[in-house]
């Protein structure tokens, strides 16, 4: 048993799906000038891919904490170029066909979570529970028919997958550890 959540996809990793959202801790591991960088870039324009930042992740990206590399200069990118969007703050009321609404599904995730950090929910920020809402909007709004999510967080990926696995949405939905797609993109 590999010990990974249901939704949590194990290499090979291929095909990646065409929307992908990613959050800071994954960001925050890469450098301005790192080949991870350029690999990335790289694979999303030649594979036709997009890649998504929520509102929470700007927000962190905007703030004076850095990663190993300093993460803001991810902000120059996502204000600027096509390659990689800010998506605006999720519909809370959407929902994919009779599923629970985001809503629903984003204050199921920050329950989990809270209870995998061990942490009251009224002081754990929201960020990463909202991107199950943000994986349904890029999928009604955006328009697309897969969506990953790419994470470096074990807590907020058993979550994720937790609360998505229970819903008909799992099937639209991957969750990938960073790393693992940086491997796989070489």
């Amino acid at each position: 048993m590999s010990g990974r959540p249901k939704l949590v996809d194990s290499p090979p990793l291929y095909p990646l799906p065409d929307a992908l959202l990613i959050d800071s801790s994954v960001l925050g591991g890469i450098g301005q000038s790192t080949p991870e960088r350029r690999q990335l870039i790289n694979y999303i324009r030649s594979n036709n891919k997009q890649l998504y930042v929520s509102t929470g992740v700007v927000e962190e990206l905007d703030k004076e904490w850095a990663g190993p590399y300093g993460v803001n200069d991810w902000l120059d990118p996502i204000r600027n170029e096509d390659w990689i969007i800010a998506l605006p703050e999720p519909d809370y009321g959407a929902r994919i066909r009779d599923g629970p609404t985001v809503s629903e599904m984003v204050d199921e995730a920050h329950r989990e979570l809270a209870k995998l950090e061990q942490e009251r929910e009224d002081e754990l920020p929201k960020t990463d529970a909202k991107f199950v809402g943000n994986l349904v909007q890029i999928r009604v709004s955006e328009g697309h028919d897969s969506v990953g999510l790419i994470i470096d967080d074990r807590n907020a990926e058993r979550a994720l997958s937790q609360v998505v696995s229970e819903t008909e949405y799992e099937q639209f939905f991957r969750i990938l550890r960073g790393p693992e797609v940086f491997e796989e993109i070489q």
